[in-house]
């Protein structure tokens, strides 16, 4: 899992498979950040406590051409979850 507090960060054709987390995101958290870039990609079968694939709070993101599929919370949304 990665984890980005207070960064900017972009990715390009990534793939995320089989991530786990113990609290928010199981492929990636971004908290408190700037600008994320997620261009292309897979995530997929990610696991989390909350919201399987991507967790995205008080960030901005961009999402283009990204697939998600089989990403998995105990509680929360499946896939990916933007609030503020």
């Amino acid at each position: 899992m990665l984890l980005s507090i207070d960064a900017a960060i972009s990715f390009t054709n990534n793939v995320f498979v089989g991530n786990e987390s113990g609290n928010y995101g199981g492929a990636i958290c971004f908290t408190h950040g700037r600008y994320q870039k997620v261009y292309g990609g897979r995530f997929e079968g990610n696991k989390a406590t909350q919201y399987g694939g991507i967790y995205v709070y008080d960030t901005q993101i961009t999402l283009y051409g990204v697939e998600f599929s089989g990403n998995v919370p105990n509680n929360g949304g499946g896939n990916i979850k933007i609030g503020q």
